[in-house]
C-alpha cells in the first residue's frame, strides 16, 4: 500500500489500496520504493507488478509492466530499489536483473550480465542496492557478490569484493551513496560502514570493536 501525508500538523495519512473493481487503483499493495520524476510525478515500484505512476490531481494510478516471459528464470515485474540518472531515466532493480525505464516515452530495456551457468548468472545479478554517479555509471550492491560497477555506454561490468573482511562477512551491500566524485559510501552486512575509492578500487571500513566504546556501534548496516 501507499501512504500520503495530508496534514503535517495532525499527522494524518491518506492510504491507497489496490481494489479489483477500480482499474485506476494502485496495482497491488506490495509497494517497495517511491521516486519523483523530473515533471513532479510520483512513481512507485511494486513487487510482481512493475511500476505505477501516481497522478495526484486525478488521484489515479497508471500501470507499467516489464515482463514478457521471454527470458527463462527472470521476472522483471518484481521491482524493488530505484535510482534516477541525469537523463531522468529510472534504474529499477528487479529479481536477478534491472530495468532502464524512460518515464517520458514509457520505453524500457532489460539489463543483466549473462553467464553460461544459469545459477552463477542469478547470483551475480542479485542486486539489492543502486546509485548513479556523475557519469551516469551504475554502482550496484549485491546479496553476496560485493560491489558491481556497470558502464551502460560500453556494456562493461566490474566486480569488487571485500577482501579485508571479517570472518562472518557475506560481501552483502545493502546501501550505496555517492560521497564525492571519486568515493562511495557503503553500508554492508557484517563488515561495518565503508568507503569505496572509485579510482583505486579500495574499500576502507569503520567497524565495531569489542570493548572499544569509541568504535563504530555495529557492523550490521542495512
Amino acid at each position: 500500500m501507499l501512504f500520503r501525508s495530508r496534514n503535517y500538523i495532525t499527522g494524518k495519512f491518506e492510504r491507497f489500496l489496490h481494489n479489483n473493481s477500480k482499474p485506476n487503483s494502485i496495482a497491488n499493495n506490495s509497494t517497495m520504493c517511491v521516486i519523483e520524476d523530473d515533471s513532479g510525478y510520483i512513481w512507485v515500484t511494486l513487487w510482481n507488478k512493475g511500476i505505477d505512476k501516481f497522478d495526484e490531481k486525478q488521484n489515479a494510478f497508471e500501470h507499467y509492466a516489464f515482463d514478457d516471459k521471454s527470458i527463462k528464470g527472470f521476472n522483471f515485474n518484481l521491482c524493488n530499489k530505484i535510482a534516477k540518472n541525469s537523463k531522468g531515466h529510472f534504474l529499477i532493480l528487479c529479481r536477478f536483473e534491472m530495468v532502464d525505464f524512460d518515464p517520458v516515452t514509457k520505453t524500457f530495456r532489460k539489463i543483466f550480465k549473462a553467464f553460461d551457468d544459469f545459477n552463477k548468472q542469478q547470483a551475480f545479478n542479485c542486486f539489492i542496492s543502486v546509485c548513479t554517479d556523475s557519469s551516469d555509471h551504475l554502482w550496484l550492491g549485491t546479496w553476496d557478490n560485493g560491489l558491481i560497477h556497470f558502464n551502460p555506454f560500453q556494456n562493461d561490468w566490474e566486480q569488487f569484493l571485500i577482501r579485508d573482511k571479517l570472518a562472518d562477512s557475506q560481501n552483502r551491500i545493502h546501501s550505496i551513496q555517492v560521497k564525492s566524485g571519486s568515493e562511495l559510501y557503503i553500508a554492508s552486512l557484517k563488515d561495518g560502514f565503508g568507503i569505496f575509492d572509485i579510482t583505486t578500487h579500495r574499500f576502507s571500513f569503520y567497524r565495531h570493536i569489542l570493548d572499544d566504546p569509541y568504535s563504530f556501534p555495529s557492523n550490521d548496516n542495512v
